[in-house]
Parts: structure tokens; sequence; C-alpha cells
């Protein structure tokens, strides 16, 4: 439970759980062999002891339901010190104990929803042993004594104080190791990421401007996606030699003579243009070209293939 000079709610500690557990059923149960005398005689027992453990679980379940609803609704009208003994009251039903109590309740009725052809013997049985188990859980949910907030919470300030004053030369070396690592994993990430995104324009810049700025975006996004295969680019051309795919600057936006004086802004976003440059992206325009009249064709003969079967 969250305090502070100023108490506060946590809306994790108002969720009222009422999902229920699976019933863990087994592909090799055997199917019941009792009599249908056998089952009619159990069935009243066992409808009664099913609404016991439904009834149960139901009061208990809307108390939770109405307290906690009652203190966010009225949360704001509290002072702090009435605010704290509600917070006690929410604190109660978010106890282990209490939880304990709810999940026996809930696996009873799952259990008796997935037995319906039980015996006299059977109800009674597992009935007496939810006589026996009901009342110390609800005994020990009773007994749970929340602590103040504030005591929680000096409690807490009090064991990072402690961790502190206990803390040895080798914690230090620890602590400063992986948070160096989480800055420097951070750094590596940042830079793969933009020479992916890089690699990406480059390749594309028979593409407009929009369009390469969104795959410097796309790429640096999904580097995860994306950076295995660059890697495995710059692995094959330092090892057999390959060519890297095409690097003409870092963000290449618009071209430049290369006579012009090299500024960082051109650095930055700009190309040589070429005239080698110019008829690579020539050639990945045509192939572009010819690649998309090509599927025009394909999908043309497809239909007219589909329109001669149907005739």
């Amino acid at each position: 439970m969250s305090t502070s000079k100023t108490l506060e709610l946590n809306p994790a500690d108002f969720v009222v759980d009422e999902s229920m557990p699976k019933y863990p059923s087994s592909y090799f149960s055997s199917k019941s062999t009792l009599s249908d005398e056998e089952v009619a005689a159990g069935k009243p027992l066992r409808l009664a002891a099913r609404k016991k453990v439904e009834d149960s679980l139901k009061s208990l379940l809307n108390e939770e339901k109405i307290i906690k609803s009652n203190v966010k609704r009225d949360w704001e009208e509290y002072d702090d010190t009435k605010r704290k003994e509600f917070l006690k009251r929410v604190q109660h039903f978010n106890s282990q104990e209490f939880k304990s109590l709810i999940t026996f309740l809930k696996t009873e009725l799952v259990w008796w929803d997935n037995n319906v052809e039980v015996s006299t013997r059977q109800v009674n049985a597992r009935d007496i042993k939810y006589d026996e188990t009901f009342p110390k859980l609800m005994e020990a949910s009773r007994n749970y004594t929340p602590e103040d907030p504030d005591t929680s919470l000096e409690k807490e300030e009090e064991a990072r104080r402690e961790k502190l004053r206990n803390a040895t030369i080798y914690d230090d070396i620890t602590d400063s190791l992986s948070t160096l690592a989480q800055i420097l994993f951070l750094i590596i990430y940042v830079i793969v990421g933009l020479r992916c995104a890089s690699f990406a324009v480059n390749e594309n810049l028979h593409k407009g401007v929009l369009y390469r700025i969104l795959i410097f975006i796309y790429t640096f996004l999904f580097v995860p996606v994306f950076g295995p295969y660059y890697l495995w680019k710059n692995i094959e051309s330092y090892i057999w030699n390959t060519p890297l795919p095409p690097y003409e600057g870092f963000f290449p936006l618009y071209p430049y003579d290369k006579s012009d004086p090299l500024t960082l802004n051109r650095r930055l976003y700009g190309y040589i243009n070429s005239p080698e440059l110019e008829a690579r992206i020539q050639k990945q325009k045509n192939d572009e070209i010819a690649a998309r009249d090509a599927a025009v064709v394909s999908k043309g003969l497809r239909q007219q293939i589909i329109e001669e079967h149907s005739v």
C-alpha cells in the first residue's frame, strides 16, 4: 500500500479478483462407477454442500467489493486519520490470509461443479474436510492485523538505510558495473540502430525523400529485426570480401556536387551526385518498374486462366 505525507490510492489494491481457478482434469480419468441410486441419494447433499461454499464465497467477495468501492468513492472526503483507518481495511482484503481463504472457497466450488455424480459418503467426506478447514482460514483472516501505513513506510525507509549502511565495497562495485553495463548497452544499441537505419536509407535512394525518412525511422525502431541482416552483411564482407550495402551518407536526403565544399549539413544529410550513383538509382527504378509490370502480367494471366476454366 503506497503512502506518503498525503496518503494516496493505489488502483491495484482496489481490484476484486472474481476469476475462478481451472479444474485439474486428467486425460486418463476413469468414468464414474456409481449406480443411479447412489447418485440420486448423493445429489441433494451435494447441492446443499455446494450452496454452503457458494454462499460463503459470495458473502466475502461482496463485502470486499462494497468496502473497496466505498473507500474509493469517498476518498477525497476523508482526512488523513480516516484514510489510514480505511486503508487498513483494504489491506485486510489484500492480505495473504484473506487470499488463502478466497482461494480455498473457489477451489471447493470448482470441485463441486466438476464432480456432479458423487455418493453420500463422498459428499460427507468432502463436507467434513471443508468444515474443518474453513473456520481455521476464516479465523486466520479475521486475526490479521494490518500495518499502520506510516509504520509500513518507516520500515521501508529504515530497510533502505540499513541496506546502505551494510553495503560492502563489492556491493558498490557490482552496482556501479551494473549501471555502467546498462549505459553501454543503451549507447551500443543506439549506434547500431542508427547504422542499420542509415544502410536502409542508402539502399533506397531511388525512393522519394518522405519514403527515406519513414524507412529510417522504421528501421531504427525495429533494429532487433533488421540488425541481424546488416550485421551478417558486415561479417560476410569481412570474411569473404563481399561488397557491403551501398553507403553514400549517414542520412542521404539531397544530392550535391563533388566540387561543393563539405559542410556538416551535407556530411549528415547529403550525398555526392556522381554518374555511377545516378546509373545505380536509374537501374533500381527500372528493376522496380519491371517487377511491377511482371506482377500485373502474372495477375492478368491468372485471371485469364480462371476465366477459361470457368467457361
